[in-house]
């Protein structure tokens, strides 16, 4: 056994939100199941990034780069020959071509 695990448990529960299942978690996990096929177990992964409002998951179960309602998915296994990089969710200012072309269309 590990000296101090009590410890260290309550440490990471302290530092990491714990997500419980809700109604709506559930819910929103058989529409998963409905619409896009997923497995029980992805389903409820999915649903718990769609109602607590995660933009992204990490993981190789689901198609990289799709959107399931508004959630994104990325495959962080995927090799950088042949993938393409998707643009970044968590862009903190728009670039300088985006807001011209919004200029534009004013």
């Amino acid at each position: 056994m590990i000296p101090h695990c009590g410890e260290r448990k309550r440490h990471l529960i302290a530092q990491f939100p714990v997500l419980y299942p809700t109604r709506e978690v559930v819910r929103t996990a058989l529409r998963g199941t409905a619409m896009y096929g997923l497995s029980w177990f992805d389903a409820h992964l999915w649903a718990h990034a769609e109602v607590y409002g995660v933009a992204e998951i990490l993981s190789e179960d689901f198609e990289h780069g799709r959107h399931y309602g508004s959630v994104r998915v990325v495959d962080p296994f995927k090799t950088a020959s042949g993938v393409h990089e998707l643009p970044a969710l968590y862009a903190t200012q728009p670039t300088t071509r985006a807001r011209g072309t919004r200029a534009q269309r004013r």
